[in-house]
């Protein structure tokens, strides 16, 4: 009888101790199920400072134009590679006009003096690019599409007259008549090839970008058309060659955001998904904008076609310990947060926010310097892995 009370007060102990294990196993695990939601760890965490924009792509482009009329054969497709002289297309023709313009043209140098053509070539060729300013200053963009078709043919016109004085090596072959039936093009430079044509391709270019009104426009619509055709006439595009190790960005931005950047400053760029270094080199006053002027380092996707686009700037990366907005608050004047202590009491720590988006702020770990009455001091702050709580404003008073 002794023996059986023994064991089942054995029995009931060891009921107890279980039962004890289990509530203390419960009360761990619903307290740390708690501090979960009332508070989590410091952890590092990075905020890029993203600026969205209205932008245009600035390249160095050369648009070619032929001679010859016919049927076209292309060999270099859209958005491919190409070196210097390199075939990009051939134009074949039944019929071949022998005294065709250029013969023209020779027969009115041989008459006259070239100095003089091309000196008036100059007068009208500047006349053109100060009307295509005044229409881009004015708005009347659609006013650009027939000058740009006017200053071309003078261009041209000037080029031809100008190699019959210019020594054989500065020439560029462009086009090579390989029999009376056949006119082959080839690449003037390296580069990368594009049938796109915007009509900006003489406009947007280095010696201009002062003179032009971005928000004007930015208000219009730039058609790019595909010129890429099985017949040309004389004088039609045919292709332009795009300089792939140089183009720049211009982005429009609100003058909020004009101390983000400065001359020299390197920001990411992020066009289409894409993201890609670029380096401002001019900041351009537009009224309530800035155009801020960047050297991109690498090329995009379509880039040699694309023109106008909207993109994010991200001027400023900040790296440091991330706390959630609603932690913070003010006391003193000062910004902090409340972290819990070891006895899961909440504590006052002072921070240092170096930047903020509108889910979070990151801020320098466990020391940052202050002055006070005119000395420096160490501030000490949060650590990595404090827990933080959320809402702070609620330990306010205490």
């Amino acid at each position: 009888m002794v023996i059986l009370m023994k064991k089942k007060f054995t029995l009931l102990k060891i009921s107890i101790f279980i039962l004890l294990l289990i509530s203390g196993a419960y009360y761990l695990y619903m307290s740390n199920m708690f501090n979960r939601d009332i508070s989590y760890p410091l952890v590092y965490g990075n905020i890029d400072v993203s600026i969205e924009a209205d932008g245009f792509i600035i390249r160095d482009e050369k648009v070619i134009t032929t001679n010859s009329s016919g049927q076209v054969q292309y060999f270099i497709a859209e958005g491919e590679k190409i070196k210097k002289n390199q075939l990009v297309a051939q134009i074949q023709t039944d019929v071949v006009d022998v005294h065709d313009e250029r013969d023209e043209d020779l027969e009115i140098v041989t008459n006259q003096n070239i100095s003089v053509d091309i000196d008036d070539l100059n007068y009208e060729i500047a006349f053109i690019f100060t009307k295509i300013k005044e229409s881009i200053d004015n708005g009347r963009y659609s006013q650009v599409y027939g000058l740009k078709d006017e200053l071309m043919l003078k261009l041209d016109k000037k080029m031809r007259l100008g190699t019959l004085n210019m020594p054989e090596e500065n020439q560029i072959n462009v086009s090579e008549k390989i029999s009376d039936t056949l006119t082959q093009l080839m690449a003037p430079s390296s580069g990368i090839i594009s049938y796109y044509i915007d009509g900006y391709e003489n406009v947007l270019k280095d010696i201009n970008l002062y003179q032009i009104n971005f928000n004007l426009l930015n208000k219009q619509i730039m058609d790019v058309e595909n010129f890429s055709t099985q017949f040309v006439n004389e004088g039609d595009i045919l292709y332009k060659v795009v300089n792939s190790n140089h183009w720049k960005f211009i982005a429009l931005v609100d003058k909020y955001y004009q101390d983000f950047f400065d001359i020299g400053r390197k920001i990411q760029v992020e066009i289409n998904g894409e993201k890609v270094s670029g380096e401002v080199v001019e900041i351009i006053d537009q009224d309530d904008n800035i155009a801020i002027l960047l050297n991109m380092n690498n090329i995009i996707s379509d880039f040699q076609k694309n023109r106008k686009m909207k993109v994010n700037l991200l001027p400023i990366n900040y790296k440091g310990l991330q706390i959630e907005n609603n932690s913070l608050v003010k006391v003193n004047g000062e910004y902090g947060v409340y972290i819990l202590n070891t006895n899961n009491k909440a504590v006052f720590r002072l921070v240092k926010i170096i930047g903020y988006d509108d889910n979070y702020a990151i801020v320098e770990g466990d020391s940052f310097k202050k002055m006070v009455n005119g000395e420096t001091t160490n501030v000490s702050t949060v650590k990595l892995y404090d827990e933080v709580v959320r809402n702070g404003e609620r330990y306010i008073n205490d």
